[in-house]
């Protein structure tokens, strides 16, 4: 047994070697999907700025209005997206929600 052998064993048991789902990934890219296109919406809409992490901020009733009705529709079409894919309302719910509390 050479030091590449000892190695990969060592690797193996010890580190792991861990292959990500293509479930889950599809799952990722949706929730991703779903964040870009509404946060590139806002960057459009919106005139504040949020101090935290510079992200568009909605400012007014008005932007905050045309927000959450792009926000809506978007999940809508998502939704519609993840169950053609076969996925649930909720999976793709938590996904998103993991998403958005991961970039936080």
């Amino acid at each position: 047994m050479n030091i590449d052998d000892v190695q990969n064993l060592v690797r193996k048991r010890y580190i792991g070697e861990f292959e990500i789902d293509p479930r889950e990934f599809k799952l990722w890219n949706i929730a991703k999907e779903y964040h870009q296109i509404t946060e590139d919406y806002d960057k459009k809409v919106c005139t504040g700025v949020s101090p935290y992490d510079g992200s568009a901020v909605p400012n007014g009733p008005f932007e905050f209005q045309y927000v959450n009705r792009h926000a809506q529709q978007v999940l809508k079409s998502i939704f519609m997206k993840g169950q053609r894919e076969g996925f649930t309302k909720l999976e793709i719910q938590k996904a998103i929600s993991n998403l958005s509390f991961k970039n936080r």
